[in-house]
């Protein structure tokens, strides 16, 4: 994947990872549905509730992630300002305010990103020693659930961090 990434342009690589982080928050949030928002910690269920509902706002992150890695807030601006008459050409600069507040936002957005990546570990480490484990549905069988969520986990860690990563460095022209 990383030699064909060089083949493709910016843009491309950048909706290639906005898709990706779409299916791997898809996938996280399925394993909530599938567990029905539990992860039952060994301790006791306060742990649990805070680990189901962190994931369940961790994936909604994401997905709005995704879609701002796929599709830049920048390019969205111009193409409404084109629509509505403002802006004349399509590839123009950004006025400098507006620039600000775009690259504030998708840096908040990288930030929360990091941190998703990092509690995403954290609950893998966890699932490891034993102290969050994954009911599964039909029966008490622990093992396939867990390393199925922990795989997704996985993916969802890499996602966060692709996508941190673009939204960060992401650079606008300014006016």
């Amino acid at each position: 994947i990383a030699f064909l990434f060089e083949l493709t342009t910016a843009k491309a690589r950048e909706a290639a990872i906005g898709g990706f982080s779409l299916a791997s928050g898809l996938a996280v949030l399925f394993v909530l549905y599938v567990m029905g928002l539990s992860a039952r910690p060994v301790p006791g269920a306060a742990l649990s509730r805070a680990v189901a509902h962190g994931l369940l706002v961790m994936c909604v992150l994401q997905l709005v992630a995704s879609f701002m890695t796929a599709i830049p807030l920048g390019e969205l601006y111009i193409s409404a300002s084109k629509l509505l008459g403002s802006v004349g050409e399509p590839g123009g600069a950004l006025p400098g305010r507006v620039a600000k507040v775009i690259k504030g936002l998708e840096w908040l957005m990288g930030s929360l990103q990091m941190a998703s990546a990092v509690t995403a570990a954290a609950i893998i480490y966890g699932v490891y020693r034993g102290m969050v484990f994954f009911p599964s549905p039909p029966r008490p069988v622990e093992l396939p659930l867990a390393v199925f969520t922990c795989m997704a986990l996985a993916f969802f860690a890499l996602a966060n961090s692709a996508c941190a990563f673009i939204l960060i460095r992401r650079k606008y022209a300014v006016a």
